[in-house]
């Protein structure tokens, strides 16, 4: 099933909405990100898996922080790294 959200960012969710699944703990997804491509390239596209509870296979530099911001924005917080949290005193 794939839900595209270009035009709505709760796609996912009406989606499993309309199938009327029973409840069901989500524990992992695989998220392909396709990015638009720059002017004389083709599109690049990146695939990447997010675990429960606050786990995701993305690194912490180049495209992979775009693609974790749009997942915060989506209301879904990837794991911040062990060293960030050190220095903020959590």
């Amino acid at each position: 099933m794939e839900a595209d959200t270009a035009q709505n960012p709760k796609a996912v969710y009406d989606l499993m909405d309309e199938l009327k699944l029973p409840a069901f703990h989500i524990t992992q997804a695989e998220i392909k990100v396709t990015f638009a491509p720059v002017p004389g390239s083709s599109s690049r596209s990146r695939t990447f898996k997010i675990s429960y509870p606050n786990w995701c296979a993305l690194r912490h530099e180049g495209r992979d922080l775009i693609v974790r911001q749009m997942l915060t924005d989506s209301g879904i917080d990837p794991m911040k790294p062990e060293a960030e949290t050190q220095d903020s005193g959590s």
